[in-house]
């Protein structure tokens, strides 16, 4: 997995709502009200960058907060569509990876 886009349709003006994202989306309160508006990218980078798990909580919180307003996301991975609960489910399968990792290297194992 490489490069991940997450917006939605555009047409969104929800002041709660974009107050929610700011928890989650860098820039600030205009800039993501616009990207609601106009459906430009709340997130657009690599999810396997370092630090991993800041990247995957941002994008977890962003997914859930979309879904308790009710708003469908447009998930693309290196421009081809998925949905966002694929996009959750990679994240779970690396997060079990890494868990079992370090379950292994705590008991001695070398990877």
């Amino acid at each position: 997995m490489s490069h991940i886009v997450i917006s939605t349709q555009g047409g969104i003006s929800n002041t709660k709502l974009v107050h929610d994202l700011g928890t989650c989306v860098p820039g600030g309160i205009g800039q993501i009200a616009a990207s609601l508006r106009n459906g430009t990218p709340l997130f657009d980078g690599d999810l396997f960058q370092s630090p991993q798990l800041e990247q995957f909580t941002r994008v977890r919180r962003l997914l859930t907060i979309l879904h308790d307003f009710g708003v469908e996301p447009f998930v693309w991975e290196s421009g081809h569509p998925i949905s966002a609960q694929i996009l959750l489910n990679i994240m779970q399968a690396s997060d079990d990876s890494m868990a079992e990792f370090e379950r292994l290297s705590d008991l001695g194992h070398e990877a």
